[in-house]
């Protein structure tokens, strides 16, 4: 990676009017640790070529991950508006909304990347976490199970289908879930453990 952002610098040493070379830049800047270098090629892109609606997407990543969700949310929406058929858009912003708070926005966001791609499996996943928030645990059931339904391997709706079991008393299907979240993820241990502790009963595993 440190060789390809030196032939980011020196194309824009050449050329300071290179919206790919801002826009790749900023990618590699974000993936290596640099949020704000990121931004601010970001920026620079978008000042070159405002109707470019991958750069938004981009920037409304970086705002995500520092946890400005207004901005996020106004980015990933500017990306809609330039591309409405991107499912990326959508999903991010839906992100962004739950992260806010607003789970109705957030579940209509989800829906519209079901549309667009019935097959998405972390949209269901997601719009089941949204739907719990709201209140409505029967049809968040339903969306994990929508999801593993398309994608046996997807480990968070594993892990929230789970905790709906937990809730539900239904210990013996929530270990089951679990059990199987962790043989496919194993970073999920800490989030779980999270989830246990909180539970009305301890779970012994």
């Amino acid at each position: 990676m440190k060789g390809a952002l030196d032939d980011l610098e020196r194309a824009l040493a050449l050329d300071l009017q290179m919206y790919d070379a801002y826009n790749n830049r900023g990618n590699i800047r974000n993936a290596t640790g640099n949020p704000d270098g990121a931004l601010a090629d970001y920026n620079r892109a978008i000042e070159l070529e405002p109707y470019r609606f991958e750069t938004y997407i981009n920037r409304g990543n970086v705002w995500q991950n520092k946890k400005r969700f207004a901005e996020a949310e106004a980015d990933f929406a500017q990306a809609i508006r330039l591309n409405p058929r991107d499912k990326r858009a959508w999903l991010n912003r839906g992100n962004a909304r739950q992260a806010k708070g607003d789970f109705a926005g957030a579940i209509a966001d989800y829906t519209r990347v079901i549309e667009l791609d019935p097959r998405d499996a972390f949209a269901y996943t997601n719009r089941g976490n949204a739907l719990r928030a709201s209140g409505d645990n029967a049809e968040a059931m339903n969306d994990y199970n929508r999801a593993l339904a398309i994608d046996p391997r997807e480990a968070l709706a594993l892990l929230n289908r789970g905790l709906g079991y937990l809730q539900q008393g239904r210990e013996a299907e929530a270990r089951q879930d679990f059990d199987q979240c962790l043989r496919i993820d194993p970073t999920l241990q800490p989030q779980l453990e999270a989830i246990i502790k909180k539970a009305p009963r301890q779970m012994k595993r």
